[in-house]
Order: structure tokens, then sequence, then C-alpha cells
């Protein structure tokens, strides 16, 4: 990266000097630095990318193409290049001398490769007919696409300059074709972001290594309010399928959303309040799918419906989602790993499926709006319900024999573990209203208003087909108000400005409580929690620059309305005095257009976060997620946890021209009081049927880890590369490629690693599309995690194919009717893929191959 920055800034000091030959040295050596970063690490797929030279530079124009011939025998694959200007082709070694063993790829890797080097070759060839006319020259250079949408404000009514910062969005077909069952998932490929996966039924986005309490889920407005941050196997209440668009907000406009959107946001728009007329009378979606292959065999069944009745907006939408037990390419339990932890290897396991880990979600809601030209108001209800499995530590009682093979295919008669149910209710209850501003600097308000009523209970089942017996219940009641003004009151300084600010009040009843020893007595005390957050966003446009600038202020008091749980062996019980914290946020973010082609972003922030209910109260054994937790107020002489202090900046580097468009952000985040989890390295193991702490246990279904929450400084540091190529012609439609990396690096004092942090990750992504016919192709090579952190267990690297297949039926495009057809396949090599960020990794890994059929009708 630092390469490619310096290249990019000497091309911009000396371009007056021999300017088109600078211009062809500093794109070679973009392609030395990135690509022969990138793409070796993917080792099989080199043969698919070398571009090749022009033999002279022309704006990025390829002039003239090298003919490259590719010949496969059984010991290598060999590159011969012919009929080039050796001056043009100053790397000529790098390429001639490449040579890949053929044994070293799969023999299915190796049909794909062919095709995918079928499909570039003929890509760049077909680029080199069209670059030899000047009028297809200036219509592709004026209709060249991106692959994704750079947004330009976090709503509706936004602000109208880009943002700095590397925000994206998910909508329309694209969204369609990237949805998954979670928000995790649906998120999981893009640039910087991963999945948290527990089991099928959950899934959370975890961005620059960054989750839970530091990443902001709003719907619609306003905080998601479930308990998905207060434990990894808590899946959101958000629903993706029903949205109209999800967006990944970073930088200075976090402080719109909260304190605690460190990381970074993830906003979901469901679109139900309308705030303006579409003029349709009637419009409705309704969408099926079924999964073909994979003996999870889930189904979903998706509608939503919109009236206008003149100034009146009548919606309604909903969604079924059913799901069997998981199938996997192997064994579910890593015995190894289990040994490693516990010191137990008596496990029994099973093979090709994952028990418990079938899922039913279903949810609808209403919504009723009034529009007038400058003013709306509407109300919504949503009623969600999601029932899933946590898939099971271990089987329970199934005595070993000598011999006894640790592997059982499903249907063996073997006892299992008591199995976890967790059902989660959400209900949600909005008001919104907003309009125009006849003042002079005030464009715009909003108000929202929003009350939430969220239950979840962990069920325990005995055994197959028993009674269930309810456990821990959560309980997360909420009210919060937000009030927005657009302004653009500094409009008298010589730049551009448009701003927002506003106000926000949160008012939360939290709790969790038992009946039984599933999730111990009371894991979270009855907790309230108040908090107060005013905020300011503003942008200055300037002629080759712009200026983002953010602040928070938040008042957070946290008051403890009961004792905890007894802390064994003490029995201690622990009642506090009521917490306040104030917070404060700054950023900001500077970008600068170096010339047409260039632009660097900078980044600077400093955020602080109070700490959350249950990092200070948890305290007892949580079976859902095999853990002992003890919160930082937890013990006699435990001093009140300061916030957490982030200060940290980010670089970003933006290169267009007619070879696509690049982006690579470099970035490095210093925090103080960092609170995470860490596993005790002396008795970290709790034994729940003696309630005793041991250094090892006798049964696994009777032992889980012991996690400590505790505060230390850490440094995040990391880079996220993208380069989309420009489209080209072929076969009648549109042909991009586009590749991309990121990687995070968590670290504690004394070079330690901080646990569950994404490995690097690089890939391919190719798009061929027509008037009708959609399609993609993905390929992902993940590095093995070899630095997991204390007492934490090391994953394997894996390859990820995924793929894609949509047609349209145009019925009436003028009224945006029609039926979509589209094909989705996921892990196609049927990887075995075990994820650094999931707690239940030794337990389970991720789905096997899937592909399923799903039809969207429009009208």
């Amino acid at each position: 990266m630092l390469c490619l920055m310096i290249l990019s800034l000497l091309t911009q000091v000396v371009q007056t000097i021999n300017y088109h030959q600078l211009q062809l040295h500093f794109l070679q050596g973009v392609l030395v630095c990135q690509l022969a970063q990138t793409l070796a690490s993917l080792k099989m797929l080199m043969p698919l990318l070398m571009l090749v030279y022009s033999e002279h530079f022309n704006y990025g124009m390829f002039n003239k193409f090298i003919i490259m011939k590719i010949t496969h025998s059984e010991k290598n694959t060999i590159f011969n290049k012919t009929d080039y200007p050796r001056s043009t082709f100053i790397q000529s070694t790098f390429i001639s001398s490449i040579s890949i063993s053929s044994a070293s790829i799969k023999s299915t890797l190796g049909s794909i490769s062919i095709l995918f080097c079928l499909l570039l070759c003929s890509s760049f060839y077909a680029h080199k007919v069209l670059a030899e006319s000047a009028a297809d020259t200036a219509s592709k250079t004026a209709t060249q696409k991106v692959i994704k949408e750079v947004i330009v404000e976090a709503n509706k009514n936004a602000i109208a300059t880009e943002f700095g910062l590397s925000t994206f969005e998910l909508s329309g077909d694209e969204l369609t074709t990237k949805m998954g069952a979670t928000l995790g998932e649906t998120l999981a490929n893009e640039p910087g972001v991963h999945n948290a996966s527990y089991g099928p039924g959950v899934g959370l986005p975890v961005l620059r290594g960054l989750s839970g309490v530091r990443i902001r889920l709003s719907e619609d407005g306003i905080g998601a309010w479930d308990a998905s941050s207060i434990s990894p196997d808590h899946a959101t209440a958000i629903e993706p399928a029903i949205a109209e668009s999800i967006r990944v907000i970073k930088g200075p406009a976090t402080v719109l959303h909260g304190n605690n959107a460190i990381g970074g946001t993830v906003e979901v728009n469901h679109g139900r309040i309308a705030e303006s007329l579409n003029n349709e009378a009637f419009s409705s979606i309704i969408e099926t799918s079924k999964e073909l292959v994979n003996t999870h065999a889930r189904e979903s069944y998706i509608g939503k419906t919109r009236a206008e009745f003149g100034k009146v907006v009548f919606q309604f939408d909903g969604f079924i989602r059913t799901a069997d037990d998981m199938s996997i390419p192997g064994v579910a339990i890593q015995e190894q790993a289990i040994e490693e932890v516990f010191g137990i290897s008596n496990s029994d396991n099973t093979f090709a499926t994952v028990l418990n880990t079938d899922a039913k979600s279903e949810a609808a809601s209403l919504a009723l709006s009034y529009v007038e030209d400058t003013f709306f108001i509407g109300v919504s209800s949503t009623a969600i319900n999601k029932q899933y499995g946590i898939p099971p530590g271990a089987h329970t009682e199934a005595a070993d024999s000598p011999g006894h093979s640790h592997s059982h295919p499903v249907g063996d008669n073997i006892a299992i573990q008591p199995r976890i149910r967790i059902n989660l209710e959400q209900e949600r209850h909005l008001l919104k209203l907003g309009g125009q501003l006849n003042i002079k600097g005030l464009e715009s308000y909003r108000l929202t208003v929003g009350a939430i009523e969220y239950t979840h209970i962990e069920k325990e089942n005995p055994t197959p087909g028993s009674t269930a017996i309810n456990g821990t219940r959560f309980y997360n009641d909420v009210v919060e108000v937000k009030s927005e003004i657009d302004h653009s009151l500094f409009n008298f300084t010589s730049a551009e400005h448009n701003g927002r600010m506003g106000m926000q009040w949160v008012n939360r009843k939290f709790m969790a409580e038992s009946e039984m020893e599933i999730g111990g007595e009371d894991f979270i005390p009855k907790t309230d929690q108040q908090s107060f957050g005013v905020f300011s966003y503003e942008q200055f446009v300037l002629n080759r620059a712009s200026i983002e600038l953010g602040a928070r202020y938040e008042w957070q008091k946290l008051s403890q309305r009961q004792a905890t749980a007894a802390l064994l062996p003490s029995n201690l019980r622990f009642i506090h005095k009521p917490l306040t914290y104030q917070t404060y946020t700054l950023s900001s973010a500077f970008t600068f257009d170096v010339s047409n082609e260039h632009s660097l972003i900078l980044n600077i922030n400093s955020v602080q976060r109070a700490p959350e209910i249950q990092e200070l109260l948890s305290l007892g054994s949580h079976l859902a997620t095999r853990s002992y937790d003890i919160g930082l107020l937890i013990g006699a002489n435990n001093p009140t946890p300061e916030p957490e202090k982030f200060n940290g900046f980010e670089t970003r580097w933006e290169w267009r021209s007619d070879f696509g468009e690049m982006n690579t952000a470099v970035f490095y985040t210093e925090a103080k009081d960092f609170i995470y989890q860490k596993k005790r390295d002396i008795n970290g193991l709790f034994d729940i049927a003696d309630q005793q702490f041991r250094n090892a246990c006798v049964r696994l279904e009777e032992c889980i880890a012991v996690f400590d929450y505790t505060q230390d400084n850490v440094t995040l540091s990391g880079y996220e590369w993208q380069w989309a190529l420009p489209p080209v012609a072929f076969l009648g439609g549109d042909f991009q490629v586009e590749l991309f990396a990121d990687y995070v690096r968590g670290k504690l004092p004394n070079n330690k690693n901080l646990p569950r942090i994404p490995p690097r990750r690089q890939g391919i992504i190719l798009n061929w599309n027509n008037n009708n016919i959609s399609s993609e192709i993905s390929y992902s090579y993940v590095s093995k995690q070899d630095q997991a952190g204390d007492n934490e267990t090391k994953t394997a690297a894996y390859k990820l194919l995924n793929a894609n297949l949509n047609y349209t039926f145009h019925i009436d495009e003028a009224n945006h009717k029609d039926i979509m057809v589209f094909l989705k396949m996921k892990n196609l090599l049927n990887e075995d893929i075990r994820k650094s960020t999931s707690f239940l990794r030794n337990f389970t890994p991720e789905p096997g191959r899937e592909i399923s059929l799903a039809m969207r009708f429009q009208f």
C-alpha cells in the first residue's frame, strides 16, 4: 500500500516532466505492487489477470494488446508472450517466469481457472477492438460503471454531497442477489465486512474487526434495540429480506447515529413510512425461494404491497422463512481443538449435518402515511418472531469404547446433549414526521419516535421431542426519540455548506432472568439506562476539496435495580450505585482532488464509548455460548470502569481512469480501556453440575469456558483495497472484473493478539450482464488465523467460491413490472469453513455447498 501511495505522489510532483512516460511507469508500478501482492495469494488465479500493456500510453486506453499463448501440461503451466515491443513490457521477467504446478490445483479449481481465463482473454480482446474506434472509446468512457454505489447521505432527505469515506449501499437487484438469511451473511462479501456467525440462525456484521456493541445497527432511523449486542448467540431482529436498502456508513457521519458507532453504522431502510408519493396507485412485490442442494432445505416467502389513495399511503410487508438442520462437508466438532481447550477427548461427533440448527422466522408490518408536497407524517407497527437452535457442543454420556469412532452419521442411536432453542420476539412502533422549513439557513426537519418491546427466551429440550423448559429470559424495552434539522447556516463562507444537527434521547429497561440453571440465575440484573445526546455533522465543499466535520456529546446513566447473582465460591452478591458517563466524539475527513484521476482522503477521529450493561453486570453460565461470563463490576474491589477511548486515522487514495476505479485505504486506531472477553488461564473452566471452577472437566457437556470482561489498551490496523476494472463489451453484454483485498490486525500490549479478529482476505469478482441477464462469480481466499489470541484456537485457511445467475422478464419496464428468476450458489467447493470471528468455530463449521432457486414478481 505504501508503494502505491509513493508512486501516486511522485506522479503528481513530476507530472510536467515526460508525463506520458511517467504515467506508464506509474501504471506498471501499480500492477506490480498490488497484483503481485494480492493475486500471489490466490495462486491458481494468477494466470487469469496478467494484464497486457499497450505500446503507447494514451490516458489508460489499450491501443495494442499482447497475445499470450497458454500451454497447459501435466507438469506445469507456461506462459509464452509473443509480438510485443520490449520497451512497453518492462516486467517481462515477471510474466515469463511464472510456473504453476498443476498438482497443487484441485481439479474443480482447474476447470474454473480455464473458464475464467477464456472469459478474461476474450474480454480484453473485445476491449482492443472497441478501442480502435474513437466514438466507441468516448461512449465507453462516458458510460463507465462502478460496481459499488457511493452513497450521498444516510437518509432520503440527505445532504447532497458525497461522503469522503467508504460508505456503500446494497439496493435493488444487487440486494436481492446478495440477500442472505441474516444481516451478516448479506454483507459478508463486501470489502472490510465479515460475518460473525453462530450457526445458520445468527449472523452479525463485523466491520474492520469490530462488532457487537461497537457497530450501530439502525432500522428505519432508530436503533435495532434487540439483544444482538449482548451476546454472539443472539440474532438481530432486523430482517434484511424485506429491506429496500442496506447502507454501511463510516467516518464523521456516524455521529448521527450514536456513540457506539465506533466501527461504523449498518442502516437498514424498509421504506415503510412514505416520505413522498410514487404516483402509482398500487404496487406489489412477491418473492419465493427454495434451496435445491443442501439438506438445510431453506425456503422463504416474501411479500410487500403499497397502495396510494390520493395523499394517503398504505403499506404492508411480511415474510416467512424456514430451514432444516444445516449440512456441512465433514464432521461438526474439531476434536483436536476441543481437547486443546477443555482437556477432554471423548466427545462424540456428527457427520454431514449439524443437529439443532433448524430455524423459522416470520414477520409482518403495517404502515400508514399522509404526504403533502412539503410535509409527511406516518406510523408503522412491526412484529417479528425468530425461532432457532444453537449447534450442540457435544453428545452426552455416549461412552467411547476402545477403537470407537468419534464420527456418527445422522440417524445413529446416540444420546445427544440437551438442545438449546431460542425464541425471539419484538414489536416495533414508529412515528415519523418531517417537512421543509421556510427559514433562511434551515432546510428541513425530521422527528422519529420509536417504542420497542423485545423478549428473548432460551429454552432447553432435555431430549428430542420432550417439552421445552424455559431458561434465561432477556427483556429489552426501549423508547427512543430523535429529532434532526438539515441546514446551511454557514453558507456565508466561501465554501458550499450543508449540515445536519439534532438530539437523541433513549430510555431503556433491560434484564436477563432465569428459572433454572441454563443461563444461570438472573444472568444480568434488572437495570435502567437513560441517555441524551446532541450531534452535528457539517460538510464544506471547496473548488478541489471538501471537509466533513462530526461532533457528538452523550450523557448516559445506568441504574442497577437488583443485586447480581452470587459469585462462586464466595456467594457474594453485588449492587452498585448509579453510574454516570459523559462521552465525546470528534471526527473529521478532508478530501483533496489532486487531479481528475486522483483523490486523497484523510480521516482523523477521537471517539469515546460508555460500557454497556452486560459488560458491567454479567455474572453466570450461558450455555448458548458455552461460557461463564463475569462483568467488569463483579468483584469486591473492582473500580468503576472507564469509557473506551479511540483515537485513529484513515488514509484513502482513489484513482479513476480508463483502467477503472481503484480505492486503497489504510487505517490505524489506538484504543484505551478497550473492553473485551478474555478466557481465564487458571480455573478457566466451569463445571455446571458441580458449580465449581476447574482447570479441567470430566464431561464436555457439563463444561464451559470462563470469560472475564476486561479492559486493556488495543491497536487496530489494516487496509482495504478494491479495483473495479472498466466494463467491456462481451457476448452482447457488459463484462467487468473486480479485485479486492482486506486485512485487520488487533494487538494487545506485549504484542499479544486480540481474539476473534478476521484474517486476511483477497479475491476476484467477475460480472456479466445485459438487459435481461446478470451474473456474478466471486472467488475469495481467506488466510489462516494463527494470531487467534490467548487460550483461543487457530483457524485454517479456506477458499470460497460463490456464483449468481439472474434472468429478468421485462413485462412493462416503464411501470417497473417484471419477473426475475435467480439462481444462488454458495460455497461451491464445499469447503470446511471455520471462522475466527465465531465463538462456536470448534463445534460447527459454516454451511456446505448451497444452491437455491428463487422467483420475484414485481407488479
